[in-house]
């Protein structure tokens, strides 16, 4: 299991290439680089340490998966934002 946070902070778990909210909430499918919902809906990718939203990615579509069980919570706080590149959105996750 491995802790990943946004462009804005909030922390996320990653186990493998499945993604969960700090509230142990199930968010998504990593496809090739890509992070996907459950409807197959783009929601973002790393954009170097950090999740974000590339909007050049804003209509990718793959097919839908089912969702993972919750997982337990984590309990780390939000870091430090780092500034929003070009083209580039808070992650949707």
């Amino acid at each position: 299991m491995d802790i990943a946070y946004s462009l804005e902070g909030r922390p996320f778990r990653i186990d493998g290439d499945r993604l969960w909210s700090r509230d142990g909430v199930y968010v998504g499918k990593q496809v090739d680089g890509l992070f996907y919902n459950t409807s197959g809906v783009y929601i973002g990718e790393f954009k170097g340490d950090r999740l974000g939203y590339n909007t050049r990615h804003a209509g990718k579509h793959k097919m839908g998966h089912m969702s993972r069980m919750d997982k337990m919570g984590i309990s780390r706080m939000d870091k430090m934002a780092k500034s929003m590149p070009s083209g580039w959105e808070e992650f949707r996750g």
